[in-house]
């Protein structure tokens, strides 16, 4: 009895496209403008709340309170909102431009879904996601030797805002939960006044970072087509 063998064919690998970032840059870019006018927004709104406590020792009039809480509660719903929506469209972004420099550069060490996922990740959060730009960055200028290309301190400052920034958040948070702390709410709000003041050059370097990343990438990418 004689026996057959059949031999399958190997299934060809789907070529990966790099897809075209300058459209969703664009929009990312106006929400984080957006978000800059809701960090606007919270940072009145503390102030007021401070101003108010210092002026009348703790104990504000109600027209004062009743202004305070509509500023609070303006500020809480456009932070929650913005933050939403230029949160989900900025990692996206962060994703497409990661892909793209996978594309270029298989040897890249952060895959595009590790440079969203590290931001979720406590302790490498505090890293692995600048490490993921900072590479991207690098591969836009030199693909072939992206090690060893050099990338601008505006990915520094960057960085530096975001921690400084997400630092003073989340203390302001942990003692305005911490109510039995003497002079707890008041560190709490001064630490979410300059939280928010960081906010302000943050997102206007981001914004750099966004348009000048995305211009690199569209050169580096203009050999290949977009699908």
């Amino acid at each position: 009895m004689s026996v057959t063998s059949i031999t399958s064919s190997p299934v060809a690998q789907p070529v990966q496209e790099p897809k075209d970032p300058a459209a969703l840059s664009r929009t990312v870019v106006i929400w984080i403008y957006v978000s800059l006018g809701a960090s606007v927004l919270s940072f009145a709104a503390a102030a007021f709340k401070l101003s108010a406590n210092f002026q009348f020792a703790g104990a504000p009039s109600q027209g004062i309170v009743d202004v305070e809480t509509v500023l609070n509660g303006l500020s809480a719903l456009a932070t929650l909102a913005t933050f939403l929506v230029t949160g989900f469209l900025t990692l996206k972004w962060i994703y497409r431009v990661n892909l793209n420099a996978k594309i270029l550069a298989p040897d890249k060490t952060i895959t595009p879904g590790w440079a969203v996922g590290w931001y979720f990740v406590p302790f490498a959060a505090l890293w692995k996601p600048y490490q993921a730009i900072r590479e991207t960055w690098q591969i836009c200028v030199a693909p072939k030797a992206w090690q060893t290309a050099t990338y601008p301190i505006l990915l520094r400052q960057w960085w530096t805002l975001w921690i400084i920034g997400n630092i003073l958040q989340n203390v302001s948070f942990r003692l305005s939960m911490e109510s039995d702390l003497p002079g707890s709410a008041m560190i709490s709000d001064v630490c979410g006044l300059i939280g928010d003041l960081v906010d302000l050059p943050l997102d206007l370097v981001f914004i750099m970072l966004v348009r000048h990343l995305t211009t690199l990438q569209v050169s580096a990418l203009s050999g290949r087509s977009f699908d």
